[in-house]
């Protein structure tokens, strides 16, 4: 029998000309085993009728937040979690799903571990059609891996913005996700979380990922993107390094191949423009 008691979170979905897809993300969260207290769909300046789709959706507690001026995902993402007032933060993209236990697991994982954010496994669906599992080798039950943060982004995002649990207090004092930034806002805000504080991942698949034709996850990143992204995510490197945290020898491992990799795209793609 589902429970009716409510979890101390505010679930937020930000969205930009999202009507294909907004309202089975919010049928995702309909049907949680245990409901989060509120849920904020925030509107980033779509010129489609996305925010009429979203209020037609029937999930309680449901409120919707209009931006006039787009300010891209992260943005949107802060303007949502400005109006919380929960314990608790959770992010669900418009173009992506939950699967039905993942606000009750993730609320018991961090719980257990008395930690500050958590990430669950995940697949994610490309445009080519193929599906990645997102699961590293282990248990599914949640557990501290805080230290092992670094050692798993080698391989895919510990944290991703649609599985994303975070305690509030924490997302305020690092500063929420940059918004000058349009491309890696959601790791360099990941990585101040993981300086700052205690990470539980939850090795079960619970959320399902597309990426979208067109979409910002699928476009092409000015040298600007990429540049600021490196800058950003080598500050808080530098910060870790001083304090000696606990898995910085992986972070610096995991920078350095973002770096490359990040930069060998980039260029790829300019020869490409060039020729």
């Amino acid at each position: 029998m589902r429970s009716v008691h409510t979890l101390d979170v505010t679930v937020i979905v930000p969205m930009h000309n999202s009507r294909e897809t907004v309202g089975k993300a919010l049928a995702s969260i309909a049907v949680q085993t245990r409901p989060p207290a509120r849920v904020i769909v925030v509107d980033d300046a779509s010129s489609d009728d996305s925010v009429d789709v979203a209020r037609q959706c029937d999930i309680a507690r449901l409120e919707v937040v209009k931006l006039e001026a787009n300010r891209g995902p992260g943005g949107a993402r802060n303007a949502g979690a400005s109006q919380a007032t929960t314990g608790w933060l959770a992010f669900l993209d418009a173009d992506d799903e939950w699967e039905p236990a993942i606000l009750e697991v993730v609320s018991g994982a961090v719980a257990s571990a008395n930690a500050d954010f958590a990430g669950t496994g995940g697949i994610r669906h490309r445009i080519n059609g193929q599906s990645i599992v997102r699961l590293i080798d282990g248990p599914a039950e949640g557990a501290d891996h805080t230290a092992d943060f670094w050692r798993i982004a080698r391989r895919f995002p510990p944290v991703y913005p649609s599985c994303a649990f975070i305690r509030r207090s924490l997302f305020e004092a690092v500063g929420g996700f940059p918004e000058d930034m349009r491309y890696g806002e959601d790791l360099t805000l990941f990585a101040r979380l993981w300086l700052a504080g205690r990470f539980v991942f939850v090795n079960r698949p619970l959320y399902q990922s597309g990426q979208l034709r067109g979409g910002l996850s699928a476009g092409p990143r000015s040298y600007r993107d990429i540049a600021l992204f490196t800058m950003r995510l080598g500050a808080t490197l530098g910060r870790a390094i001083v304090r000696r945290k606990p898995g910085t020898r992986f972070f610096v491992g995991t920078y350095a191949r973002l770096v490359v990799r990040r930069h060998h795209a980039w260029l790829a793609r300019r020869l490409g423009r060039d020729r």
